[in-house]
């Protein structure tokens, strides 16, 4: 089921053109944990991040995704967030997130991850899918940082917050 909804994703961000772009931020220092080789041999979450920089591949891109949700909770999530700020794509960014949401891992990080992607220079596509997954996080802590949002310029993203707070009261 899941490579299903890869695939599917992966079919749909085909089609999509780039329409907004942000220059990724500076690296941040990978931590031990995502180095740390796993017992099975598969590959670690940093070999996962340097092959996902190394491929324009989409397809490709959307597979390492995926195998990253098999890596420990803490290096996936560390490493997805590290992918958001490289990645150019929105469609590509708003599928990070849904990846980010499908390890197993500690809220906040999450919560932080979801917070900086409704800041107002991120794409408005990825901006209004991270308010979504902060309702569907169902964090409390994530009200302040939506309360913020009422006072955003775009109509859809004041929506969106009052939604999502409304479903976290």
């Amino acid at each position: 089921m899941k490579r299903m909804m890869i695939l599917v994703m992966g079919l749909a961000l085909v089609s999509c053109r780039k329409v907004e772009t942000n220059p990724p931020p500076a690296p941040k220092p990978v931590p031990a944990a995502a180095v740390t080789p796993p017992d099975n041999g598969a590959p670690t979450a940093n070999e996962l991040e340097v092959e996902y920089l190394s491929t324009n591949d989409l397809y490709g891109k959307l597979q390492i995704m995926e195998d990253l949700t098999d890596t420990p909770p803490a290096a996936a999530l560390d490493v997805i967030g590290r992918l958001f700020y490289y990645e150019e794509d929105p469609a590509v960014r708003e599928q990070l997130l849904r990846t980010m949401m499908d390890v197993d891992g500690p809220t906040v990080a999450k919560r932080k991850l979801l917070e900086e992607a409704i800041q107002p220079d991120i794409p408005l596509s990825v901006r209004l899918a991270a308010i979504d997954m902060l309702d569907d996080l169902g964090d409390k802590r994530a009200r302040p940082a939506l309360q913020k949002l009422r006072a955003d310029p775009n109509q859809e993203v004041r929506d969106a917050a009052d939604d999502a707070l409304h479903d976290l009261m």
